[in-house]
């Protein structure tokens, strides 16, 4: 289960750095009205859920959330979700092998 947690966490942070240039960068060419944001929060949502059910960490989830529902001010957001994103990253690259594989 923790495996699972561990690769979510991974796909959260690298969905941050993705929806940078996607959404912020070229609006114009990318115009899906928020969809993308909504996907984001549900990914957050999940990945506490199951990673308070296995005692795993969830602080980088929740500055996720909050960077996400401050999206509507474009200049602040792309350096926000570049934050994220690291806090996110750092999150997931923290859990060791032996803790993801033990369980």
């Amino acid at each position: 289960m923790k495996t699972y947690i561990q690769a979510l966490k991974w796909i959260t942070g690298i969905y941050h750095l993705l929806l940078i240039p996607c959404y912020y960068v070229f609006p114009s060419l990318v115009n899906l009205y928020g969809i993308p944001l909504l996907l984001l929060i549900v990914l957050h949502i999940t990945t506490i859920l199951l990673a308070k059910k296995s005692g795993m960490n969830t602080y980088a989830h929740y500055i996720g959330i909050i960077v996400t529902l401050v999206a509507f001010f474009p200049y602040i957001v792309i350096v926000l979700h570049i934050i994220a994103a690291v806090f996110l990253l750092l999150d997931a690259a923290s859990t060791t092998k032996r803790e993801v594989f033990d369980s």
